[in-house]
């Protein structure tokens, strides 16, 4: 049987380990000039990110899954914004799932 303790000790140590991943990277990735190959690759990390998340819901996904994603990256792709993207197929998915009963 845990502690009473072990969430505050779990959440406490992933929000410390949190705050060093960032400051890390922050160190770090202020020393890597502009035009090295590294500093490339680092700038498409969030995208490939984004593709590991999305990926599934177009493989496994149901098709108002697969028309939540393709009516994002139309967004996407016309205006250029992320935020409104993502916000655009999270309103689609909810939307149809609330109109479809799921």
């Amino acid at each position: 049987m845990p502690s009473e303790y072990a969430t505050y000790y779990g959440i406490a140590v992933l929000a410390v380990m949190t705050y060093l991943t960032r400051v890390t990277g922050y160190l770090i990735g202020s020393r890597i000039p502009e035009e090295s190959r590294l500093y490339r690759i680092i700038q498409t990390l969030p995208g490939c990110a984004l593709s590991a998340v999305v990926a599934p819901s177009l493989v496994r996904g149901t098709p108002l899954d697969t028309a939540a994603v393709i009516a994002a990256a139309a967004v996407f792709h016309f205006s250029g914004q992320i935020l409104t993207a993502l916000l655009t197929g999270l309103a689609i998915s909810v939307a149809g799932s609330h109109w479809m009963g799921m």
